[in-house]
């Protein structure tokens, strides 16, 4: 049976065919792979807005204006004597710990909290680990994260512990001479911050199965 995802993909072909002809062969290329792949992951996705509510809605609205609304507004240019405060470098770092933010919440409504917060904190530490704690601690608080404080905690460790082997691969690449002096500190603190992490998040699964367990 027809239905609404086959007549987008009949006029998604249509168009693409169309962009070939005009000569955009390469775009045309990659938009016919994102839609292959949003096709072929169809049943997860339909199991993912079945799942989200009104409050996940108004949260990416409020993320998309945020970006493509408030951002291309602001200047560049420093507002203050001593050229310290730029409104649009400082609304990047709020859309950071918001997509953080968004990208956690999402995990964990897929994955479960001892899987999906621990997963935004590795790939979160690759960008920013303050941006990682600033999300996660805020988190913290609200009331859809009730109970999940151990996996916060065991994120934001890990966010630390991708930063220091980030910083010490920086070092390695822009000046080798320090490397000596840095490497085994560093790698002590990012063992450590490692395995905290790992603690807590062992901790965050039995507590999981523990709340799962309870009538």
């Amino acid at each position: 049976a027809l239905g609404l995802t086959t007549e987008l993909a009949a006029v998604a072909t249509c168009l693409l065919g169309a962009m070939t002809t005009l000569g955009y062969r390469e775009l045309a290329v990659g938009l016919a792979v994102a839609v292959a792949a949003v096709l072929a992951y169809k049943q997860p996705l339909h199991g993912l807005v079945q799942r989200l509510d009104r409050e996940d809605v108004y949260a990416g609205l409020r993320l998309l204006i945020a970006t493509f609304i408030v951002l291309p507004l602001l200047t560049d240019q420093p507002i203050d004597p001593w050229g310290a405060l730029r409104p649009r470098s400082l609304w990047m770092l709020v859309l950071l710990i918001s997509s953080l933010s968004l990208v956690g919440y999402v995990a964990t409504r897929l994955l479960g909290a001892h899987r999906g917060i621990p997963l935004t904190g590795l790939t979160g530490g690759l960008v920013s680990s303050t941006a990682v704690t600033l999300a996660f601690s805020r988190q913290s608080r609200e009331p859809a994260y009730a109970g999940t404080a151990s996996a916060l905690a065991s994120g934001i460790l890990l966010a630390w512990a991708v930063m220091f082997v980030r910083i010490i691969i920086e070092v390695l690449v822009v000046n080798r001479a320090l490397l000596a002096q840095l490497l085994v500190p560093w790698c002590a603190v990012a063992i450590t911050a490692a395995a905290a992490a790992w603690y807590l998040g062992r901790r965050a699964r039995t507590d999981g199965r523990s709340a799962g367990a309870v009538p």
